[in-house]
């Protein structure tokens, strides 16, 4: 089958090529470019992947459906999401990485875009689109990732080298 996009990728022509591929393919993964050397934080990476794509293959243009599973997965998605950046900071903070200020500070950027448009589509402020806001949140993540995980992943790199030439104090005398 061959799907011709003129212009845009607009929602009914997401909705065809979502249901071509529903069960083949996954539109998010985590390649090796994204993995930072940190199994516990690779792992939630592939975990935010996967919850990603299980969103997008719940936008079938069907209202209630969309509604429900959104309302049935928000809350738990951004507990999640924090948990994840709390981990993060930790461990940054842990290896006294130079820009663990910008990175919290993007960490908290993203939780208020999230927690504000979260609260205005509960306040009917804008209209629930599961697409829209499955395409921003995914948007905003990987970016995240791209931009600042990866730029962190050098910094373990070099600190764990260093880490390894210090002594420890067990074998100072």
């Amino acid at each position: 089958m061959n799907i011709i996009i003129e212009k845009t990728l607009d929602r009914k022509v997401f909705h065809v090529i979502n249901y071509v591929y529903r069960e083949k393919m996954d539109f998010i993964e985590i390649g090796y470019e994204y993995l930072l050397g940190v199994p516990e934080i690779d792992n939630q990476h592939k975990e935010l992947a996967k919850r990603l794509n299980n969103a997008i293959k719940h936008c079938t243009g069907k209202k209630k459906d969309e509604d429900k599973f959104y309302y049935e997965n928000i809350d738990y998605s951004i507990k999640f999401l924090k948990s994840h950046f709390d981990l993060e900071e930790k461990i940054l903070c842990k290896t006294d990485y130079e820009n663990t200020e910008k990175h919290k500070a993007d960490h908290k950027k993203i939780l208020d875009e999230i927690t504000k448009m979260t609260e205005d589509i509960e306040k009917k402020k804008i209209e629930l689109n599961l697409f829209y806001v499955t395409a921003f949140v995914k948007e905003r993540v990987m970016k995240h990732i791209k931009k600042h995980d990866v730029a962190a992943k050098k910094h373990f790199i070099e600190g764990n080298k260093i880490n390894e030439a210090r002594p420890s104090a067990k074998t100072k005398r």
